[in-house]
C-alpha cells in the first residue's frame, strides 16, 4: 500500500507539465485547470488517508526519502520558473505579483505530499519509543522546512532501521536455543559435570579403602551396643 505514494514522488512534473500546456491568463475559468486542483486536492487526501494507516511506517519512511529526492529537480526548476514568472509579470504592467500566491499555493501543496506520510512517521518513531521527545520536536518541526526536510527524511529511515534491528536483536536474546523449535540443538554436559558425577569421565577416579573408617565405624557401634546393654541392666 505504501508504494502507491510513490506517484507523489512523479505526480509535481506532471503537474506542472499540465499546467504549462493548460494556464491562460483567465485561468480561474479554465475547466480543465479546476480538474487540476481538484486531481491535486484528492491526492492529498489519499495521501492523508494511507499515511495514516499504514501498517508498515519504515516502508512509508522509505519511500517518502525517495519522493523527496526525486523532487529536489523539480523544486530547482519550480524556483527559477517562479522568479521568471514573477520578473516577466512586473515588466507587463506589474501584474507579477498576481502570480506570487498562485505559485506558493502550488509549490505548499507538493511540498504538502511528503510532509504529511514523514509526519506519520515521526509520530510513530516516538510512541514506538526509537527517538526521544527533543528529537520529536525536532523532526515535527524540520519536516516543515525546505532543505531541512531532505535530511531528516533520511534521518528518519535511519531510525526506523536501527530501532528494528534493536528489536530483533532483543527477541533473538530473549529467545534462546531452547526456545526455538527448529533449532536442532542438543545440550551436552560438561566435562566438570562428567568427571563428578560420572565415573567413566574422570580419569583420576579411583576410590579405595578406608581402614581408618571401617575401624571408626566398628568401634562407635561396640559403643552403641554396650550403651544399650547397660540401659537394659537398669531397667530390670
Amino acid at each position: 500500500m505504501e508504494w502507491i505514494l510513490l506517484f507523489n514522488g512523479i505526480s509535481p512534473y506532471l503537474y506542472f507539465f499540465i499546467m504549462t500546456k493548460l494556464y491562460e491568463y483567465d485561468s480561474t475559468k479554465n475547466p480543465n485547470f479546476k480538474v487540476y486542483i481538484i486531481a491535486f486536492i484528492i491526492q492529498l487526501i489519499i495521501t492523508t488517508i494511507l499515511s495514516i494507516n499504514s501498517k508498515n511506517k519504515r516502508r512509508l519512511a522509505k519511500v517518502t526519502m525517495i519522493n523527496k529526492l526525486v523532487q529536489i529537480p523539480y523544486f530547482i526548476f519550480f524556483f527559477l520558473f517562479s522568479i521568471m514568472a514573477v520578473m516577466v509579470g512586473m515588466g507587463l504592467m506589474g501584474i507579477g505579483l498576481i502570480f506570487i500566491p498562485f505559485l506558493i499555493a502550488i509549490d505548499f501543496g507538493v511540498f504538502l505530499s511528503t510532509v504529511i506520510p514523514e509526519e506519520a512517521c515521526t509520530i510513530r518513531l516516538y510512541t514506538e519509543k526509537h527517538i526521544t521527545f527533543g528529537s520529536f520536536l525536532f523532526y515535527i518541526i524540520g519536516n516543515f522546512i525546505y532543505v531541512l526536510d531532505i535530511i531528516l527524511s533520511v534521518m528518519i529511515f535511519k531510525d526506523f532501521k536501527r530501532g528494528e534491528e534493536r528489536s530483533n536483536m532483543a527477541a533473538s536474546q530473549m529467545s534462546g536455543p531452547y526456545m526455538q523449535p527448529n533449532a536442532h540443538y542438543v545440550p551436552q554436559p560438561t566435562q566438570q559435570f562428567n568427571s563428578q558425577y560420572n565415573p567413566q569421565y574422570n580419569t583420576q577416579y579411583n576410590p579405595q579403602p578406608n581402614p581408618d573408617y571401617n575401624q571408626q565405624n566398628s568401634q562407635q557401634y561396640y559403643q552403641y551396643n554396650s550403651q544399650n546393654d547397660q540401659n537394659m541392666n537398669n531397667l530390670q
